[in-house]
């Protein structure tokens, strides 16, 4: 995995069809307990083949990332994505998972997200990034630390397990990024 960006407490690296196959990732996207509260998981189990069919669907202005840090380049933290929704509006959706083992309320994962939106907003010129769990502690992350604002709840958006879920929305405009931009680099230097 080569880093495409470095942030002060991890590396974003670039993902594609090969790694589909990676243990680490597949295996962050086939465990219940993180993939479940993503509403892009529709999949559970995935298999390399349906990993391999996803990358085949993205678009020249989606991305997906792993996550990894600095002195552990070989262990994947996380994976995040933004995929176009709507080319005209500038629309994009946001998805995230991560390894249990980290705390959503880290530098690390605070920074991970950080560097994906400022990607998406000053790089590919989205105007607005939009995002949602079935847990509503993500959401309350989202909107919280990242200054996300809550659009609201999906009722039963989500067909898993035998049960419907509900999902709690939410999105970012570039202009409330740009806003809170300087008080997340100050809270990551600290």
């Amino acid at each position: 995995m080569n880093p495409f960006i470095a942030g002060q407490h991890i590396l974003l690296t670039s993902l594609d069809t090969t790694d589909a196959r990676d243990p680490q990732w597949f295996g962050l996207s086939n465990d219940r307990n993180i993939a479940f509260n993503s509403p892009n998981m529709y999949r559970i189990p995935n298999t390399p083949e349906t990993q391999q069919e996803y990358f085949r669907s993205l678009k020249a202005t989606d991305f997906i990332v792993g996550i990894t840090t600095h002195d552990r380049q070989d262990q994947l933290l996380g994976v995040m994505s933004i995929k176009e929704v709507c080319r005209y509006a500038r629309r994009g959706h946001h998805a995230t998972i991560f390894n249990k083992s980290l705390n959503w309320n880290t530098k690390q994962v605070i920074e991970a997200h950080y560097l994906v939106l400022k990607h998406a907003f000053h790089e590919l010129n989205y105007n607005c990034i939009a995002g949602g769990s079935i847990d509503q502690r993500q959401s309350v992350f989202m909107t919280g630390l990242l200054g996300f604002q809550k659009e609201g709840i999906q009722r039963q958006l989500i067909y898993r397990d035998g049960q419907y879920h509900d999902c709690h929305i939410h999105s970012l405009l570039r202009s409330e990024f740009d806003a809170i931009s300087a008080t997340i680099v100050e809270y990551l230097k600290s």
